[in-house]
């Protein structure tokens, strides 16, 4: 069996433990993750043995599997996740300093940094914004995490496009130099106002179908 959530972060936060326990569980808003007392209830369900999972889909995270093979072996040093959109398509929480940075930005011809800062705290914020960044800390539990990778907000109201750009880094070689740099950015059309792009709805979609079809029977966390 297989419990798709698509509704809000605090349904895994409340139920995600004892959803687990019975069925795969397919999770939309990895946002729930920055509360690390779900994180790590949710970390320690999917490590028992039971064959039953957590699948996250990797939306608008173009190199999510890359981040992950990094932290994998461990060569993952440093994960900057940076999400510039038009101020009416962020939804930072009322009274916030963002909030009012956001408002600010509705009428400025340039661009405005609403937040820099650990993905933990950027959740806390922008609950229904930030999934994306989320799930790279995901993919990255292993070595930065949601307290050390990096993220960035930018409200530009020129924009008619979604922008994400990820930049991760290794460590340093064994002569001081820079070591492996892997950047990417993903401009994705959409409409003003609205949380995220049809691209990303249709990565979600493919990716649900991948785990229905893939039949189960695994423990931990898996990217799809």
């Amino acid at each position: 069996d297989l419990i798709v959530e698509v509704a809000h972060p605090s349904i895994t936060k409340l139920h995600g433990p004892r959803l687990l326990k019975s069925a795969d569980y397919y999770v939309a808003s990895t946002t729930a993750f920055a509360d690390i007392n779900t994180e790590f209830a949710m970390m320690q369900e999917a490590d028992r043995s039971s064959g039953k999972a957590i699948y996250a889909s990797v939306g608008a995270l173009f190199g999510a599997h890359d981040i992950q093979k990094m932290d994998a072996s461990g060569k993952l040093d440093q994960l900057s996740i940076k999400m510039t959109k038009h101020p009416d398509s962020f939804m930072p929480v009322v009274g916030t300093k963002e909030y009012e940075l956001n408002e600010s930005a509705k009428f400025s011809k340039k661009p405005i940094e609403l937040f820099r800062g650990s993905v933990r705290d950027i959740a806390k914020v922008f609950p229904v914004n930030v999934n994306t960044m989320a799930t790279a800390a995901l993919a990255g539990s292993r070595t930065v995490g949601f307290d050390q990778t990096e993220a960035v907000i930018v409200a530009d109201s020129t924009l008619e496009t979604m922008i994400i750009e990820v930049d991760m880094r290794g460590p340093p070689t064994d002569n001081g130099n820079p070591g492996l740099v892997v950047q990417s950015r993903r401009e994705n059309p959409s409409v003003r106002g609205e949380v995220t792009g049809p691209a990303t709805m249709i990565s979600f979609y493919a990716s649900l179908l991948n785990v229905a079809k893939s039949g189960g029977g695994q423990d931990g966390i898996h990217l799809v």
